[in-house]
């Protein structure tokens, strides 16, 4: 904050040589409000003016003037308390009755029973008076019409709701890039871009991840487990999910054999994405075109595997002659 500059006094060019004002017999140097000139920035600084002071305050305490008693009061006030002395000279915590009454007084005794549990009772009434007030205050709120369209928008996720936009449920994209970058693709969401966008691990679709889906994805990422699935549908097509439950070489009731999950990312991305019969780009399946009873050395090759949909590779095990599974159970 700039000092305000005072107006007075100011200097002024003295080329008459005209004398202080005070008599002081120097040169005026600065002019006051009142008219008059003086040899320096301020009258208590005059030689005269100093000198006037300096005589009128004598007997006095420096910078305190008028505000104490003059050396003759004094002398008369230390000879009338002659013989006195302050209550607490000589005396001391054990000899003092005073000091030992305000001890005591002091301590408190301790609460008995009775109290304990009336002191208990006056919180838990003090907390019940609280809910109430709380309640009452949500209830008159609640009336307004602006109040309740106010959390409808919170609750739908809107930009005027809650934190940029996001209600709770999906992940923001601000906290959440610099995480997940090294080990996930991610982008912003086109419709909000604070909220975060990632890539299915089956069908390498856009979506939005919960906050929950991105905290489990990176707590399991020793075990490989908790990884970023669009829907229900691309959870029990990946053999990946579920690996805790059912470890490698556990025999199940389910016959498909599904490929690693790295190779049937490459024969999806060369057809595209696509299945290559009804050209659907949903619950996409890697179909063996060699049995892998039958050859179980080309069960991870590229070249023996093609992407289908799950509607065209159930119509293929069950349709075609010699590709059912009944049938591929018999041959080996």
């Amino acid at each position: 904050m700039k000092k305000r500059k005072r107006e007075w006094p100011k200097e002024f060019k003295n080329e008459g040589n005209i004398l202080c004002s005070y008599g002081c017999g120097q040169i005026a140097k600065f002019q006051y409000k009142n008219g008059n000139v003086c040899c320096s920035n301020g009258s208590h600084l005059c030689p005269v003016i100093r000198k006037k002071n300096s005589e009128s305050s004598k007997g006095k305490s420096s910078g305190m003037l008028g505000k104490h008693h003059s050396n003759e009061t004094k002398q008369i006030l230390r000879e009338k308390n002659l013989g006195r002395s302050a209550w607490s000279k000589g005396l001391t915590k054990e000899t003092d009755e005073r000091v030992k009454k305000m001890s005591e007084s002091k301590k408190k005794p301790d609460p008995t029973k009775k109290e304990l549990e009336e002191l208990k009772r006056q919180r838990e009434q003090k907390r019940l008076e609280l809910r109430q007030h709380r309640s009452r205050r949500m209830k008159e709120r609640w009336k307004d019409p602006k109040y309740r369209e106010k959390l409808t928008k919170m609750q739908q996720g809107s930009s005027n709701g809650n934190y940029k936009g996001l209600d709770g449920k999906w992940a923001s994209y601000t906290y959440n890039v610099k995480k997940l970058t090294p080990i996930e693709e991610v982008k912003r969401d086109l419709k909000n871009r604070n909220i975060l966008n990632v890539r299915c691990s089956y069908c390498n679709k856009w979506y939005r991840p919960t906050s929950n889906e991105v905290v489990n994805r990176r707590l399991g990422l020793d075990s490989g487990t908790c990884k970023f699935y669009c829907s229900e549908d691309c959870k029990e097509l990946c053999s990946d999910y579920g690996q805790i439950n059912y470890p490698k070489g556990f025999k199940t009731n389910n016959r498909r054999v599904e490929v690693v999950s790295e190779v049937r990312k490459i024969v999806f991305e060369r057809d595209n994405w696509e299945c290559q019969k009804c050209g659907s780009d949903e619950q996409l399946e890697c179909h063996h075109i060699d049995p892998v009873s039958q050859e179980p050395f080309f069960a991870n090759d590229p070249d023996s595997c093609i992407t289908l949909c799950k509607k065209c590779h159930i119509y293929i095990h069950t349709n075609i002659d010699g590709c059912g599974y009944n049938e591929l159970k018999r041959k080996c």
